[in-house]
């Protein structure tokens, strides 16, 4: 399996850190790179690689000891393949010329699951650990939605925009994931909350990027490559023009009592226009999904407003896919679930699930630990969703899990910026691709070995997918630890899933 190489740079939530970039065609020019030209011949590096069994019985340290090693296996890196040896590692001496684009480090073995890793220069001062899972029989999914969803990216998506990378990443997980789909996700933001006034109001994408000529080009860029298209509308929390007195009120949104009537309706009365003016844009470009999700605490009260709104939809024409993602933490169930009546329920054509852990607690008292063993994980997913069997609608799950020690156990979200004004926990974090890749196992293998149909998962959206090779952004992001999977292990497991489903 082989990762293409492409480029750099950085952003979100509203922190913009734009690094130099080249113009004109052809490959990006790396920021802060040394040249090395005729007569500066690179020197070489020693990487040792561990190839091993991953079994769904052990729970992981991100430095893993005691493990089998899978013989024979074949490690390449540039141009240099090795095979690894039946105990200890196998070290491959290369001369990769310094970048701050990652090198895939592929591993491939009869009877497993191809992977791979992101190698940067870093990895020569230690072993690089590869777990490999058994290859298994796949039962087919015809209809299957397999997509990504672009990393929103704050200020920093405009350029990313205008650079054409949405199209090589369309590119990309086409090629090497057999991907099906696109996802794009839009944030309103909230520019006034007065619980006093019963005040609300809001606007749409305040980074100004989405508009009907970008969701036009991006839907065409789709369907070039015969890939269908979701929209994905959120509520954000940005809160830049809000005042000292409005933010203080928005951080109580949910206490405010479902019975204050005048101010849900307010609320409402600001989301509902930009919610049906987005419509319109998906039903002219014929968008096959349209998603809510994450409101903010607008879904609280009884469903009879946001009956009133699909019906609104439809009236205007829309003929695609709804979808609501619930917010389902594995370890607390499906809280929001839990929330909303029966008819907020049957409103949706698919039910979404928004997976960000994959381990339940045995009781209220147990203490999870950051490791975890992935027959838990596959246990702890299993029971969630079939609570969902008996719905009449499909699920398709949105994976939202970092590649982070513990990120299988905390609903934390890992902002890439890591200078002191991102207030980021990534730099807190232990980087731990593997752990990543086994909750995307973990998820795999219980919809493989579920049924076909209403009540089951019939579709998987990897979340916040980044754009570039670089993951370091000359030291002021960390896209290592992020949601996103590209070129890391749990995008190995995508490929080989989504290719037999």
């Amino acid at each position: 399996m082989k990762f293409r190489r492409t480029m750099r740079y950085s952003t979100r939530a509203g922190f913009l850190y734009f690094l130099a970039m080249a113009c004109g065609g052809g490959a990006d020019t790396p920021p802060g790179q040394v040249p090395t030209g005729p007569g500066s011949p690179t020197p070489a590096q020693v990487t040792r690689v561990l190839a091993y069994l991953r079994t769904d019985t052990s729970a992981y340290a991100p430095a893993v000891a005691g493990v089998t090693n899978v013989t024979g296996a074949q490690v390449s890196l540039g141009t240099v393949t090795g095979t690894m040896p039946a105990t200890g590692t196998l070290s491959l001496s290369t001369t990769v010329a310094p970048t701050v684009n990652l090198q895939p480090l592929d591993v491939t073995a009869p009877g497993y699951q191809a992977t791979t890793y992101p190698w940067f220069a870093a990895d020569t001062a230690q072993a690089v650990a590869m777990g490999m899972y058994p290859s298994v029989t796949v039962l087919p999914r015809p209809g299957f939605v397999k997509g990504i969803d672009f990393m929103d990216s704050g200020g920093g998506l405009a350029t990313i925009y205008q650079n054409g990378r949405h199209a090589m990443v369309m590119d990309r997980v086409k090629a090497l994931l057999g991907a099906n789909l696109v996802r794009t996700n839009e944030a309103f933001d909230v520019t006034k909350f007065n619980t006093a006034t019963n005040t609300v109001e809001m606007t749409v994408d305040p980074f100004n990027v989405y508009d009907r000529a970008v969701y036009a080009n991006l839907v065409s860029q789709a369907r070039a490559r015969g890939l269908q298209f979701e929209m994905g509308l959120e509520i954000g929390t940005f809160g830049r023009k809000l005042s000292a007195e409005d933010a203080a009120n928005f951080a109580g949104r949910f206490t405010i009592p479902v019975t204050n009537t005048a101010f849900w309706d307010a609320y409402f009365a600001a989301f509902r226009p930009l919610v049906l003016d987005r419509a319109a844009i998906a039903r002219d470009l014929g968008i096959e999904y349209l998603d809510l999700w994450n409101l903010q605490g607008l879904i609280r009260p009884e469903s009879s407003r946001f009956q009133k709104l699909v019906a609104d939809i439809r009236a205007l024409g829309y003929t695609g896919k709804l979808i609501y993602f619930y917010n389902a933490g594995v370890e607390t169930g499906f809280p929001e679930w839990n929330s909303v009546d029966a008819g907020f329920r049957a409103l949706w054509d698919i039910n979404g699930v928004s997976i960000r852990t994959v381990v339940a607690k045995a009781d209220a008292s147990e203490v999870l630990a950051d490791a975890q063993p992935r027959s838990r994980m596959r246990t702890s997913v299993s029971n969630a969703l079939n609570t969902l069997a008996s719905r009449p609608q499909p699920i398709i799950i949105m994976m939202r899990v970092p590649s982070v020690f513990g990120g299988i156990v905390h609903p934390e979200f890992i902002e890439p910026c890591i200078v002191p004004a991102c207030n980021s926990l990534a730099p807190l974090r232990t980087r731990d691709y593997q752990q990543q890749a086994d909750a995307y196992q973990a998820v795999a293998e219980v919809v493989n070995a579920t049924p076909i149909g209403n009540g089951r998962v019939m579709g998987m959206i990897s979340a916040q997918y980044w754009y570039y090779d670089d993951f370091f952004s000359g030291g002021i992001n960390d896209y290592s630890k992020i949601n996103s999977v590209r070129a890391k292990p749990a995008e190995a497991v995508l490929s080989w899933w989504w290719k037999r489903w």
